[in-house]
């Protein structure tokens, strides 16, 4: 019996809907693919492009490795003027904070093992000194030293050696000296009092710490701070007297000029080679800038220029909360903030008077401290 005309014609629109469907299902299949192929290239593309900058900036130090020209290890073609940023990047200094004629005290020395690096004999000033130029102190006693420090028995008996060696009848290491009170020291005025006592151009205080234990890191912050402004007043009254340090001057000079022309390349330029320390032991830093003038014990013969105190610390917290930088710029008006707020000194200790404060900065209004941080975290 032949099919009714209605079902056939039903039939062909069901087959060609499924045509349809089926037709549209491959082109979205297809649409699907190219899109993932697409995203693919173009991934490509851009990983080779991010590859070819990296190499682009790479380029300099690897070039500089294997000893091709300046100019290419600069990142400049032949010919092309180097911009000022790229020379400041090449001249790496080495911060020299010690000059060949200083009369150097350190501050806090327990181990000696730094005083010991300066007398070296098998090198040339700046970076050895002659014993008689240097005085090394601890806080401890000489027996306590060496309960702390292995090693310290074996660079004190070294430093001695080399002072004998070198005709030296005194004392180069000294015990028990608070930093906090060198002047009531004989072995730091060398037994003189007002203008006649031995006097320093360099005062170094190496990683300075209380060591008292305090729990509370507030209390920690205040004791250490109070330690670091009695230090810088008793400092200033053995420090040398005289002119101005050039690096001191080169970084008053600098600040001014960057204050002058913040966007002024040549100017940034000039101020970094102000900077402080100098690889050139014939610059401005390392000369004398005048007669050399004798103080205290006749053997130890100090510069004539101002004096300078560095700190040493690690430029990480808890350190860093201590503030140096402000506690050295404004010395005057923070001792007594801290001292009413710090823990109690130990027996023995005093916290400086106003006439010690006066003494030591006649100025009020003049600011005594030019900070420099160093690349390895001190501090000048």
């Amino acid at each position: 019996m032949p099919k009714k005309k209605g079902n056939l014609q039903n039939a062909l629109q069901a087959h060609s809907r499924s045509q349809d469907q089926k037709a549209r299902a491959e082109a979205a299949a297809q649409a699907q693919k190219r899109k993932l192929e697409s995203i693919k290239t173009g991934g490509s593309k851009q990983n080779k492009d991010r590859a070819q900058k990296r190499r682009k900036t790479e380029e300099p130090t690897s070039s500089t490795k294997t000893g091709s020209s300046p100019s290419r290890a600069a990142g400049t073609s032949l010919g092309q003027p180097k911009s000022p940023a790229s020379g400041r990047q090449r001249r790496q200094k080495v911060v020299q904070p010690f000059a060949s004629d200083d009369s150097i005290l350190l501050v806090g020395e327990g181990k000696k093992n730094f005083a010991r690096t300066f007398l070296w004999t098998t090198t040339q000033p700046p970076h050895s000194l002659p014993a008689k130029q240097i005085l090394a102190t601890a806080y401890d006693t000489e027996e306590e030293c060496y309960r702390k420090y292995p090693d310290a028995e074996e660079h004190i008996s070294k430093i001695r050696h080399i002072a004998r060696q070198q005709g030296i009848t005194y004392e180069c290491v000294a015990f028990g000296i608070d930093a906090g009170n060198l002047t009531g020291s004989k072995m730091i005025t060398g037994g003189k009092k007002g203008d006649a006592i031995r006097r320093f151009s360099k005062i170094w205080f190496g990683f300075p710490h209380v060591g008292a234990g305090h729990k509370d890191e507030t209390r920690n912050i205040l004791a250490n701070q109070l330690l670091l402004l009695r230090f810088f007043v008793s400092a200033a009254s053995v420090l040398t007297k005289g002119p101005m340090p050039a690096w001191a001057e080169a970084s008053t000079n600098a600040k001014r000029k960057r204050k002058a022309a913040d966007s002024d390349d040549e100017a940034e330029e000039q101020d970094d080679d102000d900077d402080f320390g100098s690889d050139d032991e014939t610059g401005p830093y390392h000369s004398a800038r005048g007669p050399a003038s004798t103080f205290g014990i006749s053997h130890m013969i100090a510069p004539n220029r101002a004096g300078s105190v560095l700190v040493t610390l690690r430029n990480c917290s808890p350190y860093t909360k201590w503030d140096v930088p402000t506690l050295a710029k404004r010395a005057q008006a923070m001792l007594p903030i801290i001292s009413r707020s710090a823990p109690s000194l130990p027996k023995g200790q005093r916290v400086p008077s106003s006439n010690d404060l006066a003494s030591a900065f006649p100025d009020v209004k003049k600011s005594y401290a030019v900070i420099q941080p160093s690349q390895d975290g001190g501090l000048g």
